[in-house]
């Protein structure tokens, strides 16, 4: 769905006015699509809670996760609400008069260009990390748990390698290449909650 994100598409040869006018012509389309994408983070953030206590909220590690992964999805509603509602805002005030405000605009995106990849990079990091304690979770636990404990580790280790080795800004296409194994993740605690295959158990 991340592939979707509206992009608003200018060349180097435009300026300041045009970029308002750009963003405040795609204002709606982009509050729509962040709002959909903040319902999406909270009802994931829910799914996975309860898969947290079918695993068992009195061992260490799921509690890692909870901690990790809730922080996680509240540092993910502030690039969403500055990308998606800050930002359309900032356009759309100089939509009528865009050459009046135009360079204290590119000022003002400038900073917010920073600040959604600052929070976005931590929350994936950290979203990753609940992840991984998750699967240390199962890993710990006995059977079939420990290896989809191992699986679900080197899953939730990839995104955090990338990011540790990222060379360039996160971009739409940058972050579903990031979240694709996270989602892998998630579908599998889906499946695994929906089965009814998971135990909570003594290990930590």
């Amino acid at each position: 769905m991340v592939l979707h994100h509206p992009v608003l598409r200018l060349d180097d040869t435009q300026g300041s006015a045009a970029l308002a006018t750009g963003i405040g012509r795609i204002a709606s389309e982009t509050r729509i699509f962040h709002g959909l994408i903040l319902v999406l983070v909270a009802v994931q953030a829910l799914g996975l809670y309860s898969f947290a206590e079918r695993l068992g909220l009195s061992r260490l590690w799921v509690r890692a996760g909870v901690l990790f992964y809730g922080l996680s999805t509240v540092l993910m509603f502030v690039p969403g609400t500055i990308d998606g509602f800050v930002t359309p805002l900032l356009g759309s005030r100089c939509f009528g008069d865009a050459t009046q405000c135009a360079n204290s605009l590119a000022g003002s995106l400038t900073l917010a260009w920073a600040a959604i990849q600052a929070f976005t990079t931590i929350a994936l990091a950290l979203q990753a990390l609940g992840l991984l304690s998750w699967s240390v979770a199962l890993a710990l636990s006995s059977g079939w748990q420990r290896w989809a404990g191992i699986c679900g580790g080197l899953l939730a280790i990839v995104p955090l390698a990338m990011l540790a080795t990222l060379d360039r800004a996160i971009d739409p296409f940058v972050l579903a290449e990031i979240i694709i194994f996270e989602a892998i993740w998630a579908m599998a605690a889906a499946i695994m909650l929906w089965s009814d295959r998971i135990r909570a158990n003594r290990a930590i």
